[in-house]
């Protein structure tokens, strides 16, 4: 009778351990030494978010140096950060993560925890090669020493994922796939930055081909966001080799998706890739309806085409001599600048992020032109979103950023993204002597074009 009563005692036990295990919730739990917790959230990290995954930013409890939150989010990437520490995670319902963060080092355990000890190995990684950009340094090496690169960063990802043996087969493959990908990009642009310092290159005949090893046509890459950036970039290059081609770079490469020069038979995918060349183009192009017209016949996704009609509708409304819409915002001193008091000036805005390397790459640009129109009647216009503002104001210090230098808020940045359109970064606009729109996506500084147009304009 005892021994009964031990193992019904015990089997009691089993299932109270098995209900403890919620697979509808994530709980993150942590300690942090040394530090007081003053900011602490979950945030979805956008360049890693996943197709269905959704945009959250989710404060968490927290008492003075510890936290114990649950959780309800969409599988995907997030970033959790704790005061000026921002640790990459991969996050699913069923996780129970326990977190140690000192000053040296972090230590994740729970269920969950192969997954997120690998991801802080790779982001370790990933931010040790950051530097390492097609500029300064791939178009400096030679096809041979390229190659043997890529493919050592290929090989150090593969090796790194089979190392931590991932049982989350979703996982996995995103990651595999991510260092395909990787890989595939620094192929298709090598060739052009390599260009850019010896002119007479030519790549050989084995230099390999930017998909060779994917299956452009795989449904499960819908879920991965550098798939349709890969396309979308591997487009715009081939319409750029293309020795016919019209001026409007925007319509020829909704062409170039639409009429198939990808050869990409899934439907899905196509559908993707089609609306996401549309979405990072259409500010640009100088024939509207055309685009339009043309993305308008060819799909079918209603949710895509009522967000396109929305902006082609606004698009319109914001055409050259069509009214500015005015704003006030505070520099960097704290005084609120208007658009309306610049009015009698040209107005060349600038709408930039701290952590978008192509609008760093203009600060530079921007500064000489300034200095050669400074005695012009030119306002140049730094309006900063998306950011956080203490790492502004020291970007603004620190590299000397010339201009009237702004700061926009959540409520403003959210107001400025509908009245100016602005889907992507950088993004430039000028505006005339009379507050009306010159042009709605203007040059970049380090265009030699605009100072022509500029002073064109006075």
């Amino acid at each position: 009778m005892n021994d009964i009563f031990k193992i019904i005692i015990l089997i009691l036990l089993l299932s109270s351990c098995k209900k403890e295990i919620n697979s509808d919730v994530v709980i993150l739990k942590g300690l942090v030494e040394e530090n007081d917790i003053t900011h602490l959230e979950i945030k979805t990290n956008e360049l890693f978010k996943l197709y269905k995954q959704p945009v959250a930013t989710i404060k968490l409890n927290h008492s003075k140096n510890s936290f114990n939150d649950t959780l309800n989010v969409g599988e995907g990437y997030y970033d959790l950060t704790i005061n000026e520490k921002t640790i990459l995670v991969y996050l699913k319902n069923g996780f129970q993560l326990n977190f140690n963060i000192s000053k040296k080092q972090i230590g994740i355990t729970g269920l969950g925890e192969k997954e997120n000890n690998y991801l802080l190995q790779r982001d370790k990684f990933d931010k040790n090669i950051s530097s390492k950009n097609f500029s300064s340094f791939y178009s400096n090496l030679n096809e041979i020493e390229f190659l043997k690169h890529a493919n050592s960063i290929y090989r150090y990802r593969i090796n790194l994922i089979e190392k931590w043996n991932l049982e989350n087969s979703k996982f996995k493959y995103i990651e595999e796939t991510f260092a395909k990908l990787d890989k595939a990009h620094k192929y298709l642009n090598y060739p052009k930055a390599r260009q850019s310092v010896d002119p007479s290159y030519i790549a050989s005949n084995g230099f390999p081909k930017t998909f060779e090893t994917i299956d452009i046509n795989d449904e499960r890459l819908m879920d991965l966001p550098f798939y349709t950036v890969l396309m979308f970039l591997n487009t715009v290059s081939e319409v750029h080799n293309r020795k016919h081609q019209s001026i409007d770079k925007s319509l020829e490469t909704l062409k170039y998706v639409i009429l198939d020069s990808l050869r990409i038979k899934n439907k899905k995918l196509k559908e993707e890739v089609a609306y996401r060349t549309i979405d990072w183009t259409f500010e640009q192009t100088d024939s509207l309806d055309k685009v339009f017209t043309l993305y308008k016949n060819y799909t079918k996704n209603e949710k895509y085409l009522n967000e396109i009609t929305n902006r082609y509708l606004k698009i319109k409304g914001l055409s050259k001599g069509s009214p500015a819409t005015n704003f006030t915002i505070r520099d960097s001193e704290g005084k609120l600048i208007s658009l309306e008091n610049l009015r009698g000036n040209i107005i060349y805005i600038d709408f930039w992020a701290t952590w978008c390397k192509p609008c760093l790459s203009e600060i530079k640009p921007s500064s000489q032109l300034q200095e050669k129109l400074k005695d012009k009647e030119i306002k140049f216009l730094n309006i900063c979103i998306e950011s956080e503002y203490n790492t502004w104001k020291r970007m603004v210090l620190n590299q000397n950023i010339e201009g009237i230098n702004l700061f926009a808020d959540k409520e403003i940045e959210k107001k400025l993204k509908e009245d100016y359109m602005i889907q992507a970064l950088p993004r430039y606009v000028i505006i005339d002597k009379n507050g009306k729109i010159y042009d709605f996506s203007a040059k970049r500084p380090s265009d030699s074009e605009l100072e022509v147009e500029l002073i064109k304009l006075l």
